[in-house]
């Protein structure tokens, strides 16, 4: 599956699911692959508005930040993160 993102290159989907009653324990609405290299990559989950929304991320290479709270991680590959929006947590890539 890795082979097929890198060779497909970069890409957003948005999925449209019906609304109602779904036996689903998450309902995706966007998935995307990317990739990013310098500190233009920047969140803060206090600056995305006001409607709520759930943000998991996987990182596949390279190495990440993210203050979560008043805590700081190192996300390095194969590190996953789950953070809510709004919520006082930021990830970023740092200069270098």
């Amino acid at each position: 599956m890795l082979q097929d993102l890198i060779a497909n290159g970069p890409s957003m989907r948005t999925v449209s699911l019906p609304r109602g009653r779904q036996r689903l324990h998450a309902m995706p609405t966007s998935t995307g692959y990317e990739v990013r290299e310098d500190e233009t990559y920047d969140w803060d989950g206090r600056k995305r508005g006001q409607t709520p929304f759930t943000v998991l991320q996987h990182t596949i290479g390279g190495t990440g930040q993210l203050r979560y709270e008043s805590r700081n991680y190192r996300l390095q590959a194969n590190d996953t993160l789950l953070v809510l929006v709004p919520h006082n947590h930021r990830y970023w890539l740092a200069k270098g």
